[in-house]
């Protein structure tokens, strides 16, 4: 989880590094500003198409560990099931005697 909020922070930074960049480097092209604002709107439509990938693979690896620990989850219930059946079964018989 720790890693993953990591590679988030990382990856915040790289896209808003790239986008004040690719802004930058727009802005003082020596361009018209139809063509400016074509690059601009361009690369803000690259960024989100880029961003919304990333964010749908972190939604698929946060349903992967779910599903994960759900299944963690419910070998330790079964297993402590069985033990508690067990002990009931043990004290049960002890006191047949």
């Amino acid at each position: 989880m720790k890693n993953s909020k990591n590679a988030m922070n990382i990856f915040g930074a790289l896209v808003i590094g790239a986008a004040a960049g690719a802004t930058l480097g727009i802005l003082f092209a020596p361009e018209k500003g139809t063509k400016t604002r074509e690059k601009i709107a361009g690369s803000a439509r690259k960024l989100t198409k880029n961003f919304k990938k990333k964010v749908n693979d972190e939604v698929k690896n946060v349903k992967e560990i779910a599903n994960e620990f759900e299944g963690y989850a419910d070998e330790r219930m079964s297993n402590i099931k069985k033990s508690l059946e067990q002990k009931m079964d043990h004290k049960v018989d002890g006191l047949k005697m």
